[in-house]
């Protein structure tokens, strides 16, 4: 997603295009299958789940997004 809009930014979840739920969550074809997972980031991942951004800030002062 970030790609297609012209952003660079490292993957960090993997997200199930077809979500997963108590029905499906033993089906490894679904669950385990590549053409129903997407390298993400944060905010793509919050976005598609519709969460909001959230951030803490560290011991040293960096701000991280949680």
């Amino acid at each position: 997603m970030c790609k297609a809009r012209g952003k660079i930014t490292p993957a960090k979840v993997v997200h199930h295009k077809i979500h997963l739920n108590a029905q499906n969550i033993d089906d490894v074809n679904l669950t385990l299958n590549f053409s129903n997972l997407m390298a993400l980031c944060q905010d793509c991942h919050a976005e598609i789940h519709g969460k909001p951004k959230r951030y803490r800030v560290n011991a040293d002062g960096s701000v991280e997004m949680v």
